[in-house]
């Protein structure tokens, strides 16, 4: 389990400890949290935790949050399942929502019951509500839409003689040939992606309106004509050079670094992509987002989400108090969702603030002052995501696919 040590913008009297992140004083009431991906989640939670203070000024309130993969997230929830106990876990987690349903059915002991926790869930987007829900139950507050877009700096760009158009609205095949053409002049890739991780391959099947499931939900590779050219190119741009590979996505920082010091030209990757490129230095106005590359010609190929998260509670003697701390801020707040929206660049499946305008307003990291506006119709432009329970096995299997060709 890997921790993340790291400084938020609220009370840290317990931050001393050690491999976690801490806010608050002497502990009466104290919640435990697992996330990955810090640069969005423990700001996220770092200004909730500071929300939460303010509503009950009688608690003493602490929250220790820690990194923890979603691969050892699922670990941990498969050995909860198997030894019918919680103990092990956190009071709250985040989980991937194509993976909720998977343990809604599987594991149904283990998420809090939300359902009259006070939560509006009529106030989320319908589609991440139902992948959180079982049986007319709710067990978890959809989080991030994970919008994924291309992000480009857009002064590499200007360098190299092409503009935020020249971007826009390409196939993978033309977005494959600018590439070759930027790096035979320039000697610097498009973009970087982790060795044989099947997440490109599968963002090009979604956004392409494709499936990995055929009607029956059994996985469906073999014959899958959309699933096949995906992979095809996949590997065709790692062989041009237009993708630059890392080796694991332990790798991240240098996957950041990578875009925020000019050594791809940009990057596919959900918007919370900001939050981490924030953290670099000389980094505001040097930013365009565009469309993802179409796998098809249609126009519903250029837009795709990674799927969502959500928080959930973990069943056990804690659960009331997690309940009430999610009501309270991710459940209800449109005030933190839109201190949240500038610091993360996230789109959030919360409906108020998709309406409130603050993603009208310029982002310090866009160049031109620019908005995150565009986000927003890509993210009502993707395919709807319908994973399968064995949503999980699907990737595993592109992975094998993908080391079987020589791309892992």
């Amino acid at each position: 389990m890997k921790n993340f040590v790291k400084k938020l913008l609220i009370l840290a009297a317990a931050a001393g400890m050690a491999g976690s992140t801490a806010f608050a004083s002497e502990p009466e009431e104290s919640l435990t949290v697992w996330c990955w991906n810090p640069d969005v989640n423990f700001q996220a939670l770092g200004e909730a935790a500071e929300w939460y203070s303010q509503l009950h000024p009688e608690l003493d309130f602490k929250m220790e949050a820690t990194e923890v993969s979603w691969e050892e997230i699922r670990e941990a929830l498969k050995q909860a399942a198997e030894e019918e106990s919680t103990e092990a876990l956190p009071d709250l987690l985040l989980v991937k929502n194509d993976g909720f349903q998977k343990y809604l059915e599987e594991a149904p002991g283990i998420f809090g019951d939300l359902t009259d926790s006070g939560i509006v869930f009529q106030e989320f987007r319908r589609e991440a509500v139902s992948l959180a829900s079982l049986d007319g139950r709710n067990y978890g507050v959809p989080f991030d839409l994970e919008v994924n877009a291309a992000f480009y700096r857009t002064d590499l760009l200007e360098e190299a003689g092409y503009t935020m158009e020249d971007v826009t609205d390409l196939t993978w095949g033309e977005y494959q040939r600018l590439g070759e053409a930027i790096l035979a002049e320039t000697g610097t890739p498009l973009m970087s992606w982790v060795k044989g991780d099947p997440g490109l391959v599968l963002l090009m099947v979604q956004s392409a309106g494709g499936s990995l499931f055929d009607e029956e939900g059994n996985l469906f590779l073999e014959g899958n004509e959309v699933f096949q050219k995906a992979q095809e190119t996949y590997e065709n741009l790692v062989k041009a050079g237009v993708i630059k590979e890392l080796e694991a996505w332990d790798e991240y920082d240098l996957y950041v670094q990578d875009l925020q010091n000019g050594a791809v030209m940009g990057g596919i990757c959900p918007s919370g992509i900001l939050a981490s490129l924030a953290a670099g230095e000389e980094e505001e106005g040097k930013w365009g987002i565009t469309n993802l590359p179409a796998l098809e010609e249609e126009a519903s190929g250029s837009y795709g989400t990674g799927g969502g998260t959500a928080w959930a509670v973990v069943s056990g003697e804690n659960e009331e108090a997690a309940a009430r701390f999610l009501a309270e801020t991710f459940g209800s707040s449109l005030e933190l969702y839109e201190d949240l929206v500038p610091l993360t660049g996230a789109v959030f499946a919360y409906e108020p603030v998709l309406e409130s305008g603050v993603y009208q307003e310029a982002h310090a990291l866009l160049a031109e002052g620019e908005s995150l506006s565009e986000l927003l119709e890509y993210e009502r432009r993707a395919p709807r995501l319908e994973p399968g329970l064995d949503a999980w096995e699907a990737e595993a299997a592109v992975k094998d696919a993908l080391e079987a060709s020589g791309q892992s």
